[in-house]
């Protein structure tokens, strides 16, 4: 192997890297959003809040999906 195949191979797996690197970033920041929004969710269960989603059929379950997809992440 020449150095431009070599230069070459290393672009490439550089380029791979960077591109897991920015996943890495958007599944953390993913993360971060459904921990700020159990907190949300648990603050207006809490306040008493009606329950107006039409996906879920209470906060609990709504915190519980939420939770489960963190764990699969």
């Amino acid at each position: 192997m020449n150095a431009t195949e070599k230069k070459e191979l290393m672009g490439k797996y550089a380029k791979k890297l960077e591109n897991a690197i920015k996943r890495e970033a958007t599944v953390m920041k993913e993360i971060e959003n459904d921990k700020e929004l159990i907190k949300y969710l648990e603050g207006q269960k809490t306040s008493g809040a009606a329950f107006d989603n039409t996906v879920y059929e209470s906060y609990d379950a709504w915190i519980e999906t939420i939770r489960k997809q963190i764990k699969k992440i």
